[in-house]
């Protein structure tokens, strides 16, 4: 039977699930432009436009709608967003921990599989693949351990919501909810009936919605759109990740002193000749590392350099140096930090463990790839050989199917970039990698078998954090956020500046007047010089535009899949939508022009018999148009930019 936690230990589920959750709150200051898209048909949704009547949008209707729900009590300000990311992962690695506890038996074990949720670094808007499968998770065990119609009618209900947030989720959900059923009651007659109440609820659920969609594009015109958004985008992202750890060197390399040595600028004086600069770095053993510059050199020190310091900075052919301190002759803690001084120090400590996935690519693909393994050692774990092994509260069947469960997540899900999208999958694994650790560390072994499982266990363990956290530079933000161990004052620097993000409303006023990305200096532009009930059209994927300008969209769609082209339903719509707003202003990119023709090519012609360009520019190795009505007469040039205004 299932083990449930004593009052105390709650709370160390709940502190991860507080760190995990501000975690994700701090990252939704730094959003790129795919976390806009659900932001964008936010706005829509607030200026009074429908999903599928008025816009399109994967159906992913929850998601913006909670997004719409969250600004109108905190503003149009990123906090917003931040507040419901923070709140739907705590809830989601809180109900992991409780689970694995349940499972194992084991805080300890139930704590060190939710702290993975701390180092993995999802994608701020893929956030609902971890509430719902989270949710998904802790509803199956539940049920397989205690059996009701109740929580039959819940699960149900879960797979309703998953529906809500994307018709996939609601599909893999629906697919767990009869493993779930089978793995409580076998193949019986009771089970047939369980998924028959389930599958009622979640279609009763679930039908408002599809009612709606066959009105607005009729049963079939839904269901082909829905196809061709995720064909389109899972053909463009489908590949097999390969192992990256392939020789001895990628798993544990040995260094040299120079590799932990202090590094710092020369700046020679200009009538010194390279001969001569030549002879100076052998005097004092240094080692060339690159140019920065006609009379500037970078270095590595060596020990013999470390003890002529003074005697270098002093040098007559030397006119400055830089990262170091010149008055001591000292490097500081930022400029060479403390263990690299000790392995600099003590030869046997300098060493790199799993080197080959140092590189987020690689981290990445190692990720994806113990992902899902995963399900496949749980089939393992499950078979006659190890099933003894195993905690009370994990018999084999449901362990089974609920590894059926991960594997059919994974299939639906991962998929490349894997550095990119591996975090968002990690709910099923590693509930199942805790179920591995629990056996691993089971008492009752001899001890020539438990001492190296236990090596085992921290080698995985070593290899599951090191992936996770390189391939989502979890390093690099929390050093960011430390400032980057330079100084108190610049990582209260840093904090400001979140504090700023996501204060800031509309989150493109962080930016001071003119300044920014391209895209928020165009967003900006599009509110200053159009009327708020003005519609405005950005003919590439840039959702950020329309949530920072607060404008309507004048066409149905944020992004320009080819496969649309195909819809001719869809093709009459956009252009109708597009007529019909005759949008004051459009913005255009070269590098993405194509793409919007190809989906879309009767909209493009409209584009392109009614407007002209009014500015032009380049940037970044972009050329970005603003396309201007050709009846539109502007009243005004805008103060920041000098473009036309027409408000």
């Amino acid at each position: 039977m299932r083990v449930d936690p004593r009052p105390r230990e709650h709370w160390v589920g709940i502190a991860i699930a507080a760190v995990a959750g501000l975690h994700k709150a701090v990252l939704t200051a730094t959003p790129v432009n795919d976390d806009y898209q659900h932001l964008a048909y936010s706005r829509q949704f607030l200026g009074g436009d429908l999903p599928l009547r008025d816009f399109w949008d994967i159906s992913t209707t929850l998601q913006h709608v909670l997004s719409a729900v969250s600004q109108l009590l905190f503003g149009q300000r990123l906090l917003s967003e931040a507040i419901l990311v923070g709140v739907a992962t705590a809830v989601a690695v809180y109900l992991v921990f409780r689970v694995l506890q349940q499972m194992t038996g084991s805080v300890a074990i139930a704590a060190v599989c939710a702290a993975f949720f701390i180092v993995a670094v999802p994608r701020t808007y893929a956030y609902p693949k971890w509430i719902v499968y989270g949710v998904a998770s802790w509803l199956w065990w539940s049920y397989v351990w205690w059996p009701s119609t109740r929580k039959a009618i819940a699960a149900g209900l879960s797979a309703a919501i998953a529906f809500y947030w994307r018709p996939d989720h609601g599909g893999l959900v629906a697919a767990g909810v009869v493993l779930g059923m089978l793995a409580a009651h076998g193949f019986s007659l009771l089970a047939l009936r369980r998924v028959a109440l389930a599958g009622g609820v979640a279609f009763a659920a679930a039908l408002p919605y599809l009612l709606f969609a066959a009105v607005q594009l009729g049963p079939l015109g839904f269901v082909r759109a829905e196809l061709a958004s995720f064909s389109d985008e899972h053909e463009r992202t489908r590949s097999s990740p390969s192992w990256p750890l392939r020789a001895v060197d990628d798993v544990f390399r040995r260094e040299t002193q120079a590799v932990y040595a202090p590094e710092m600028t020369l700046r020679w004086k200009a009538d010194i000749p390279p001969r001569e600069r030549a002879a100076a770095l052998e005097k004092y053993g240094l080692t060339p590392v690159a140019a920065d510059g006609p009379q500037a050199q970078r270095v590595k020190l060596s020990d013999q350099s470390l003890g002529s310091l003074r005697v270098l900075i002093e040098d007559p052919r030397v006119e400055d140096t830089a990262g170091v301190e010149r008055g001591p002759g000292l490097f500081t803690w930022s400029q060479w930090p403390l263990w690299d001084r000790i392995r600099f120090r003590v030869a046997p400590l300098r060493f790199t463990l799993l080197p080959g996935i140092d590189q987020q690519i690689f981290a990445g693909m190692a990720a994806a790839m113990i992902v899902q393994a995963m399900p496949l050692i749980a089939a393992l774990l499950a078979g006659p050989s190890l099933r003894r092994l195993l905690p009370p509260a994990v018999t084999p069947r449901p362990l089974l199917l609920f590894a059926a469960f991960a594997a059919i997540v994974n299939l639906g899900l991962l998929r490349d970039p894997y550095e990119s999208r591996v975090a968002d999958v990690i709910v099923l694994p590693v509930i199942l990698f805790g179920v591995l650790l629990a056996v691993m560390l089971r008492p009752g072994y001899p001890a020539l078998v438990r001492w190296p499982l236990r090596v085992a266990v921290v080698l995985m363990m070593l290899l599951a954090v090191k992936s996770l956290a390189v391939a989502g530079e979890f390093g690099e933000r929390v050093e960011w956020l430390f400032g980057d161990g330079r100084s108190m004052a610049r990582a209260k620097g840093a904090w400001r500046e979140v504090g700023a993000r996501l204060q800031a409303s509309p989150p493109s006023q962080f930016w001071p007047a003119g300044t920014g990305p391209v895209t928020v200096r165009l967003a900006e532009y599009v509110r200053r010089c159009t009327a708020p009930s003005d519609r405005t059209l950005a003919l590439w994927f840039a959702p950020e535009i329309y949530y920072h300008a607060d404008r309507l969209m004048a066409g149905r769609h944020v992004y320009y899949f080819e496969a649309f082209k195909t819809l001719e339903d869809e093709q009459r719509r956009e252009l109708e939508k597009v007529t019909r707003s005759e949008p004051k202003i459009v913005l255009a990119s070269r590098n993405a022009y194509g793409a919007a023709g190809a989906a879309f090519p009767a909209a493009m012609q409209f584009i392109e018999s009614r407007y002209v360009p009014a500015v032009v520019f380049e940037e970044d190795g972009d050329r970005y148009s603003i396309l201007v009505r050709k009846d539109a007469q502007a009243s005004s040039t805008d103060r920041v930019s000098g473009w036309p205004c027409f408000r």
